[in-house]
């Protein structure tokens, strides 16, 4: 029997997304447990072209990697491991460590303040979302949503949400727009729905035109609708005058 049931799992989830593509897996020296500074006990990097290139970094840690501890036996851990995609530039084959940091803080805030990530929420960086004034950026929060490739896990220890990270600019943060944030998920979605994050974009993609009619077959007239009939007359009152 494994003794660490969670990990197997989330290790499984990604086998079957990506066969025996090759990751770089980020892991850190003290656990948390034992104390040491970062929540997460490791962080896998995947390096990829299609359907652009880009990295995916995904969590190991808010959820029960090891023996079941929460009195919560349908839920792991808090419930959730975060998915984070970025572009990437052709040339580049290595995954960057501020995308770790990054994912470390994120899990400091879980673990300090007790309040879990949840899909449709949004959290504002007020800074760039990169926390590294060397990759530049003018993201500045973070709206979450449930990872289109890898869904939901059901694990020994519970269930689990891939919960991925969508970069907003600050005109695209929920309170500062009508839709919420709903509604500006599902304008990104549209323009990509693996929500890979273009630290480069400037702004929200456009929503899609509705569609044209669709024009008649040749040798055929438009159909137009039939002139309305005429408006009945109001019959005279024969006692007026």
């Amino acid at each position: 029997m494994s003794t660490q049931p969670g990990f197997d799992a989330i290790e499984a989830a990604l086998e079957k997304l990506y066969g025996n593509q090759p990751c770089k897996h980020f892991s850190t020296a003290v656990k948390y447990a034992q104390g040491g500074p970062h929540p997460l006990d490791g962080i896998s990097a995947f390096v990829n072209t299609s359907p652009r290139p880009h990295f995916h970094y995904i969590t190991y840690g808010f959820s029960e990697l090891y023996a079941k501890e929460s009195d919560l036996p349908d839920q792991s851990g808090w419930g959730f491991e975060l998915s984070f995609r970025f572009t990437r530039r052709p040339e580049e084959t290595e995954p960057p460590i501020w995308a770790t940091m990054m994912l470390q803080k994120l899990a400091q805030y879980v673990f300090q303040s007790g309040r879990p990530f949840k899909i449709g929420d949004h959290i504002d960086m007020q800074q760039p979302i990169t926390l590294d004034k060397t990759i530049p950026t003018r993201m500045t929060a973070y709206a979450f949503a449930l990872d289109p490739q890898l869904g939901e896990l059901k694990t020994p220890n519970g269930r689990v949400k891939f919960t991925t990270l969508v970069g907003l600019l600050p005109t695209e943060k929920p309170a500062t727009t009508k839709d919420g944030a709903e509604g500006i998920l599902g304008r990104l979605a549209a323009a990509d729905p693996l929500y890979i994050v273009d630290l480069n974009r400037t702004d929200t993609p456009k929503p899609a035109a509705p569609a044209a009619p669709s024009a008649p077959p040749a040798g055929q007239k438009p159909w137009t609708p039939p002139p309305l009939p005429p408006k009945p007359q109001k019959p005279k009152d024969p006692f007026a005058f």
